[in-house]
């Protein structure tokens, strides 16, 4: 079952964390959506297969070695247009 969700956190400007860590997760999960990027605020939408939405969700959390997000906010989203089956980060 799919699950799409709204997920937004805080970031140091000029990390490349969306780019090298939730792109290549997102893509290595199967998720599509998009993931705004403005200043230090992240806005990301994710759809996918529930198992692989957690892990995904796991690896936010986490961060890496050099980027690790703040005020982590997760909601549900409904999905309002197709994103055919790709996953775009936007800045």
């Amino acid at each position: 079952m799919k699950q799409c969700l709204r997920i937004t956190f805080k970031l140091s400007p000029g990390s490349n964390f969306v780019k090298d860590t939730v792109k290549k997760h997102a893509y290595k999960l199967e998720i599509e959506g998009t993931a705004f990027v403005s200043g230090d605020q992240i806005q990301i939408v994710a759809c996918g297969v529930k198992e692989n939405m957690d892990e995904f969700i796991g690896i936010l959390h986490k961060g890496s070695r050099i980027a690790r997000p703040d005020e982590v906010e997760i909601e549900s989203f409904a999905k309002e247009r197709e994103y055919r089956g790709v996953f775009r980060v936007i800045e």
